[in-house]
């Protein structure tokens, strides 16, 4: 693939797909360090989170056209969070499955964070559930890796057949490697063959995630099968991995120095958006991350998981009327029918057998 070494087209008619789900996240930010079994005081702040939710915000709230596809609750809290999610440059086509998501973040002095995670219902649809509007055009499809892995050997195939179908689409592939627990509890060796055969056009990974899946910039036999690797280290340099052909490059990227740091949850998410946003529009490689730190950089200045919206805009968001369909009732026999109508006992009081009732319909074709 060319994406990685020339400029990419600039499509800005055309929106930023970004996979994900909406959730309620409830941050608490301590005023002092965190002691088990002692009364622990600071401030509250709900919001609307989740790492394909921040990054279609964020990319919003930067200029781009975004559209955030996945799952929302189909509860209250999902209306809720749906009525909040409004930007003029965002929309959504979200099917609504189950419970929601919600995520407790506790929040260091120094704004170290620590996650409660309720799953809630996030993956509880198949590929027969994907409305064919997830497949219209875009520019790019960003691919956190919460969407591929499951807490089992499995990997998810709604998230795999998004990567299949950016390929078919012909359109950057953009993997966030998401969360080293996740790499470890599915297994290094798996996650990495799952990668190379997905074929990211960039994949973006922490520190802690590069090191789970085995990733050395030293070290080229090491780098997956994407044209671009990043490797964001917080207040360190970004490693950033260039690969077309027989060429391999390695370059790190320093990151100005941050104030203050309020909160880093997120931080990743502002990242990567920051980097797709610029690199989208034409800019390079090095200089698209050295503009994506600097996203990040207002991120880190405030609590919450994504940039300030500030107001809703012109345009409200789209949200798609879609819902997973229940799973068809079990057929009820008229044996079965019969017994529940007797309460499973005859007239003498004693229980009928399993079989009561089965024949009664043969003679009626039933």
């Amino acid at each position: 693939m060319a994406w990685a070494c020339s400029s990419v087209v600039n499509q800005v008619e055309l929106p930023v797909d970004v996979v994900g789900f909406l959730l309620r996240e409830t941050s608490f930010q301590l005023e002092e360090p965190f002691q088990p079994f002692v009364e622990s005081r600071g401030r509250s702040a709900e919001h609307i989170g989740g790492s394909g939710a921040n990054i279609a915000s964020n990319l919003a709230v930067l200029g781009a056209k975004a559209r955030l596809i996945g799952t929302v609750g189909n509860d209250d809290v999902g209306r809720q969070l749906l009525s909040g999610y409004e930007h003029a440059n965002l929309s959504t086509q979200l099917v609504r499955v189950g419970r929601s998501v919600r995520i407790t973040t506790l929040i260091d002095p120094t704004g170290d964070r620590s996650f409660l995670v309720d799953p809630g219902d996030m993956m509880d649809i198949g590929l027969q559930d994907m409305p064919p509007t997830w497949s219209e055009p875009a520019a790019a499809l960003v691919l956190p890796g919460y969407n591929l892995y499951w807490e089992s050997e499995l990997f998810n195939p709604v998230g795999l057949e998004f990567a299949r179908l950016a390929h078919e689409r012909n359109i950057p592939l953009i993997v966030d490697a998401a969360s080293s627990r996740l790499i470890e509890n599915s297994g290094r060796d798996r996650v990495r063959a799952m990668l190379d055969d997905i074929r990211p056009t960039v994949l973006s990974c922490s520190d802690d995630e590069a090191a789970a899946l085995g990733i050395r910039p030293e070290l080229p036999s090491t780098w997956l099968s994407a044209d671009v690797i990043l490797i964001h280290r917080g207040a360190q340099p970004t490693d950033v991995l260039i690969q077309q052909g027989t060429s391999m490059e390695a370059t790190r990227i320093p990151v100005a120095s941050v104030g203050d740091v309020v909160d880093s949850d997120g931080a990743g998410d502002a990242f990567l958006a920051g980097f797709t946003f610029h690199w989208l529009r034409g800019a390079g490689i090095h200089h698209a991350v050295e503009l994506a730190h600097e996203v990040a950089a207002r991120q880190l200045q405030h609590v919450g998981p994504s940039l300030s919206r500030g107001g809703r805009g012109d345009a409200p968001s789209s949200e798609s009327d879609y819902r997973v369909p229940p799973p068809p009732a079990p057929p009820v026999s008229m044996g079965d029918t019969m017994r529940m109508a007797l309460g499973n006992r005859g007239p003498d009081g004693r229980e009928l057998p399993p079989d009561f009732g089965d024949d009664f319909g043969d003679d009626f074709g039933v």
